[in-house]
C-alpha cells in the first residue's frame, strides 16, 4: 500500500514538474509575441513616415520642375539653341555654373531631321515643284525668310537664269519670288496653247501608256487650273483617248463603261498586253506530227488516183 501511494506520489510530483515547465514555455512565448508585436508596430509607423517622406519628395521635385518649365524661355526659329541653353542656365543654376556648362561641348536637340528639296531647272512642271518645295519648308518649319534663300539656292539652268537680276543685299520676299517664277514657267494666259497641245497629242511608236496618260495630266492641269478635279479628270479621259490612234484600244476603253483616266489606262494597258501575247502566239512556228505527216503520205488523189498529195495540191490538175 505505501508503495503505491509513493508511486502516485512521484507521478504527481512529475506531472507537476512538467506542468510548470510547460508554464515557463507559455510565458517565454508570450513574452516573445509581445516583443514581435511590437516591432512589427514599430515597422508600420517607419513605412507610413517612409510614405510621408515619399509624398513629400513628390511634391517638392513636382514643384521645381514647374519652377524650372517658367524660367525656360521659348525658343523661336531666331534664336540657336546654344543662346537658349546658356539663358537657362543663368536662370536656373546661376552664372557661375553656367560659365562653367559654356565651356563644355554644345549640347543638340532631338529634332524631326531634316529633309532636303529638290532642285529645279525650269524643264519640269512648277506648280509641282512649288508644291514639294512648300511641303518641304512647312516640314523643316522653315520661316519666309529662310524659304527665299532656300529656293534660291534650289534653282538651275534656266530657272537660275530667270532670278539674276535679284541682288543679295536686296532680297525680295517670298510670295514675289513665287510670282515671278509662275509668271515665267506656268503664265496663266497660255491656255490657248496648252489646249492647241492637247488637241495636237497622238501616241508615238511605241511610247508608253502611262507616259502619255501623265503628259496629258499635266497639258489639262495647266490649260485647266481653275477647274474641278472631275471636270479635268474627265477632259484627260477624252483626251487620253483621241491620242491613243487606236481604234481597238478605243473601242475597248468604250466597252469598258469607265469615264475616268486612271480606268482608261487600266482597260489600255489590259487590251494591249493581250494583243501582244495574242501575236507573240500566233508568230511561234507551227510544227506537224508524225501522225499528219503518215496521214499526208497515204492521202490519195481523187484526179489522178495517186498517193501523197490530196486533190488541190494534184500536179496534174490544170
Amino acid at each position: 500500500m505505501n508503495k503505491k501511494v509513493e508511486v502516485y506520489t512521484n507521478i504527481v510530483n512529475q506531472f507537476s514538474r512538467n506542468l510548470n515547465t510547460l508554464g515557463d514555455r507559455f510565458n517565454r512565448f508570450e513574452t516573445q509575441l509581445q516583443i514581435t508585436n511590437e516591432k512589427v508596430e514599430k515597422l508600420e509607423n517607419l513605412s507610413k513616415s517612409l510614405l510621408n517622406s515619399i509624398s513629400k519628395i513628390e511634391d517638392e521635385v513636382a514643384n521645381l520642375c514647374m519652377s524650372v518649365l517658367d524660367k525656360i524661355p521659348k525658343v523661336t526659329n531666331d534664336c540657336s539653341c546654344e543662346h537658349t541653353i546658356s539663358n537657362v542656365t543663368n536662370k536656373v543654376c546661376g552664372s557661375s555654373e553656367s560659365n562653367q556648362l559654356s565651356n563644355r561641348e554644345p549640347v543638340y536637340i532631338e529634332t524631326i531631321g531634316y529633309t532636303k528639296p529638290s532642285k529645279y531647272d525650269g524643264t519640269t512642271n512648277w506648280l509641282e515643284y512649288k508644291l514639294h518645295f512648300e511641303a518641304v519648308a512647312k516640314l523643316n518649319n522653315w520661316s519666309e525668310d529662310i524659304k527665299v534663300l532656300k529656293l534660291i539656292t534650289c534653282m538651275n539652268g534656266a530657272a537660275l537664269s530667270t532670278l539674276a537680276d535679284i541682288e543679295i543685299d536686296n532680297i525680295p520676299t517670298y510670295c514675289y519670288l513665287v510670282k515671278l517664277l509662275t509668271k515665267r514657267f506656268a503664265p496663266e494666259n497660255l491656255t490657248d496653247v496648252y489646249m492647241s497641245q492637247i488637241d495636237a497629242c497622238v501616241r508615238k511608236p511605241g511610247q508608253p501608256l502611262q507616259e502619255l496618260a501623265d503628259n496629258i495630266k499635266r497639258l489639262v492641269r495647266m490649260a485647266y487650273p481653275s477647274a474641278s478635279l472631275d471636270t479635268r479628270d474627265y477632259l484627260t479621259y477624252r483626251a487620253f483617248r483621241k491620242a491613243l490612234n487606236d481604234h481597238d484600244l478605243e473601242l475597248a476603253i468604250v466597252q469598258s463603261n469607265v469615264e475616268t483616266i486612271d480606268g482608261a489606262l487600266y482597260c489600255a494597258l489590259k487590251c494591249e498586253t493581250f494583243r501582244a501575247r495574242e501575236k507573240k502566239f500566233r508568230q511561234q512556228p507551227k510544227f506537224e506530227t508524225s501522225v499528219c505527216i503518215n496521214a499526208k503520205a497515204n492521202q490519195t488523189c481523187y484526179f489522178c488516183n495517186e498517193k501523197g498529195h490530196a486533190i488541190r495540191d494534184c500536179p496534174k490538175r490544170t
